[in-house]
């Protein structure tokens, strides 16, 4: 019963640390070029974020990338992110 119970615990703490770091992601993206971006237009594969905007919102984020990318890897305290697209 404990094995189960470990388990489904490992499975939530997951799901809430994935949930926490799209969050991260999308409040930084936002602040750092002052327009909000909807959560259903992030989408994270492994080392790369996507971000599906219109292009004048993607060349801001594309010009300041390696802030950005700086940024969350600080705040999230290891490097997990090398790209935006």
């Amino acid at each position: 019963m404990d094995h189960i119970k470990n388990f489904f615990s490992r499975v939530v703490k997951t799901l809430g640390d994935k949930e926490e770091r799209d969050n991260i992601v999308r409040i930084t993206i936002s602040e750092s070029i002052a327009f909000e971006i909807e959560k259903e237009n992030i989408k994270i594969f492994g080392d790369t974020i996507y971000v599906r905007e219109n292009p004048v919102i993607k060349n801001e984020i594309n010009l300041k990338k390696t802030e950005i990318i700086s940024i969350i890897n600080k705040k999230l305290g290891k490097k997990l992110f090398v790209d935006i697209r």
